[in-house]
Parts: structure tokens; sequence; C-alpha cells
């Protein structure tokens, strides 16, 4: 995976641990769906560089880092790889903390035709 993938998603979770604004991480969050659409690399190279944001640490939930929903909600709304959404419903289940779920459900719901908390970004905001 490219080095610029890897610094654009350290930006984005560095803008999300130092802001709630959405507006703070839409910027580095079109550079990375960017990345994402144009790269000649394999897809499950990014696949894989997603999959290891949502594996937790220690102690940690899955999906609770700030910025890994934002990445997974904002660049699946337009590419909306299957691989992602099958590991969303995984989440999405009775087995995983109430947390996980709803984090889960937010990333589901990009894949629906209407996405009305898509509003907090204003590449997806209706006009």
């Amino acid at each position: 995976m490219s080095d610029d993938v890897k610094t654009t998603i350290a930006a984005v979770l560095d803008a999300a641990e130092a802001s709630f604004d959405a507006r703070a991480v839409e910027p580095p969050l079109l550079k990375l769906r960017s990345l994402l659409k144009s790269s000649s690399e394999p897809r499950w190279e990014f696949l894989d560089a997603i999959r290891a944001l949502t594996t937790p640490g220690p102690g940690e939930l899955p999906l609770a880092r700030p910025g890994v929903v934002e990445i997974l909600e904002f660049c699946m709304r337009e590419l909306r790889w299957p691989e992602i959404r099958e590991a969303m419903v995984a989440m999405d289940s009775p087995a995983h903390d109430w947390r996980v779920q709803r984090a889960a459900q937010r990333v589901l719901e990009v894949y629906d035709d209407e996405w009305p908390g898509g509003d907090i970004y204003d590449t997806y905001r209706e006009p």
C-alpha cells in the first residue's frame, strides 16, 4: 500500500482525535477516497489496511477509535465494497457489544439508496 494512503489514513485519524467536527475530517477523507478510487494497487492491500483499523487492540472495542467509522462510511458511500459490508454485517450481531453494533450499523447505512446521516459531510449533504 502506498505511503500516500497510509499518511492520509493517519491524517484522518489525527483529525478525528482532535475534533468532533466532520468539517475537520472531511478534507483528508476526500483525499483518501480519491486515492482508493484511482490507485492501481491491488484492492486486497487496501482491504487489509481497512480491516486492520477495525481490529481492536487489547481492551479496546472494534470501530471505537475516532475516525475509523468516518473512514468507512465516507469512503464506502461511493465505493461500496462488498467485503466491507460483509464485515460490518458480522459486527452487527448480538455477539458484539451494543456500541460495536451501532458503529457497524452506521457504516451499513451508507449502502442504502438514501443516507440521511451523510448530512454531516458537505460532500454528501443534500442541496
